[in-house]
């Protein structure tokens, strides 16, 4: 893969590293950072699922990542709060910041009247990264149940 979750936020924190970033250069920090923890699930999806870097299932590494959609993922994740589902709370903390950085990240991208300071991408930045360590420090059990409860939506029948 050409890129990882982490390289991701790295690169938003290069994109504000002047010590006055452009407009435009803070709400493409916010978009990244945002990919960041998209990333971030996706990739864990997929090495929780399917397996480490075994070259053999490559495709069906990236056929699990390309079938996660933003939209549906925001909305199942908005719904880790309630205590029915008995996730930990580094899980439902990480669920919170995908949820308020999507927000951003659409605000950042089409909202024309949204400006985010360097401090706000940095305090951004911040949040994912402490969310994206939280959520690899919680055992493989709990995410590996919290990744498949997130991207596999049951149907209503």
């Amino acid at each position: 893969m050409a890129f990882d979750s982490w390289s991701l936020l790295d690169a938003a924190r290069t994109l504000v590293a002047e010590d006055d970033p452009t407009p435009s250069h803070c709400a493409r920090a916010i978009s990244t950072t945002y990919y960041a923890i998209f990333q971030h699930v996706c990739c864990s999806a997929s090495d929780l699922l399917i397996g480490g870097p075994d070259v053999e299932l490559k495709r069906a590494k990236a056929h699990l990542m390309r079938s996660i959609p933003h939209k549906v993922l925001k909305k199942r994740l908005g719904y880790a709060q309630n205590s029915d589902w008995g996730f930990p709370s580094d899980l439902v903390d990480f669920a919170n910041t995908f949820c308020t950085l999507q927000k951003h990240r659409h605000d950042a991208d089409y909202d024309v009247g949204s400006a985010f300071s360097k401090a706000d991408v940095l305090s951004h930045i911040a949040d994912a990264h402490c969310a994206m360590t939280a959520y690899d420090a919680e055992s493989e059990k709990h995410r590996k149940a919290f990744i498949v409860w997130a991207i596999l939506d049951k149907p209503d029948v």
